[in-house]
């Protein structure tokens, strides 16, 4: 059946989500047999149950379901990308969010620092903050790498029409850190690659969280583009950090209801129950 009859033949959600979790896990064990590498510990079968319902639950922006209103090769493509990052749904790592007839898997600030931290074990903790006018502020610069050596802020000075710049820095083990800093001109510069030029009611209501998640996402791609394991499926996937600029931030309205008693679809449990070649990686035998 071609993709145009699928989006024309008439469907109930649940019989929309009985197609997709048929279509995805065949394709996943045939990904598999070819030598599909995941990330050490990821569960996708959790991960796409949870994903089932949470598409399940979405709509665009006229409140239809986006099973109904979005292509069929947008919606495959959301979950491949979410499957590629190694993310979970019901963890909030992700989002899904529909752009006209596309919808689009969101990496959350949630998701980004959970994947550094996986990417290197080394990593203790990641976090972002803002600096803001009057604030006392210094960092020191040792081989190229910033180190943040004093912040100092008074209650007062915390005005989101007064950001002066943010920073992120990445805490290791051996008590080492290393931050990223960036003014608020090289924050804006980044937002105005945004299809909406940083002009989005995320960026207007809540800058200083956007402006943490901007810092902290160039700070963090550092890492994750110089670990090789965590990386997957490139050829099958496109970049959308453009949306997830315009849409994200450290709270981000959840636009899908969380099911954590959601029962599993049956045609899933059927998947679950198929005979797992010998050759797949253990996470998904």
């Amino acid at each position: 059946m071609s993709e145009n009859q699928l989006q024309t033949k008439p469907k109930t959600i649940d019989e929309g989500i009985a197609e997709l979790s048929n279509s995805i896990f065949a394709e996943l064990e045939v990904k598999s047999q070819r030598g599909l590498v995941l990330p050490d510990g990821y569960n996708v079968q959790n991960a796409l149950v949870s994903a089932f319902n949470a598409i399940k639950n979405t709509v665009d922006k006229d409140s239809k379901p986006v099973l109904q209103t979005c292509k069929a090769s947008s919606i495959k493509q959301s979950i491949w990308d979410m499957i590629d990052k190694g993310l979970y749904p019901s963890k909030k790592h992700v989002y899904f969010i529909a752009y006209g007839d596309v919808l689009t898997m969101i990496e959350s600030y949630f998701g980004l620092v959970y994947r550094t931290k996986r990417a290197d074990k080394n990593i203790k903790d990641v976090y972002a903050q803002i600096v803001y006018d009057k604030d006392i502020f210094k960092y020191e610069i040792t081989h190229g790498a910033k180190k943040v050596t004093k912040h100092e802020q008074e209650p007062e000075n915390v005005d989101i029409n007064k950001i002066k710049g943010a920073y992120s820095t990445i805490l290791y083990n051996d008590g080492t850190e290393v931050s990223e800093y960036m003014t608020i001109a090289q924050i804006r510069t980044s937002w105005n690659r945004s299809p909406t030029k940083g002009t989005s009611s995320a960026h207007k209501d809540q800058p200083d969280l956007m402006a943490k998640r901007t810092v902290l996402k160039r700070q963090c791609n550092i890492t994750l583009n110089t670990e090789t394991g965590d990386i997957l499926l490139q050829d099958d996937t496109e970049s959308i950090d453009a949306y997830a600029e315009e849409h994200e931030s450290t709270e981000v309205v959840d636009i899908t209801q969380p099911e954590p008693q959601a029962e599993v679809p049956k045609e899933i449990e059927k998947k679950e129950q198929l005979e797992i070649p010998l050759d797949l990686p253990d996470c998904l035998k």
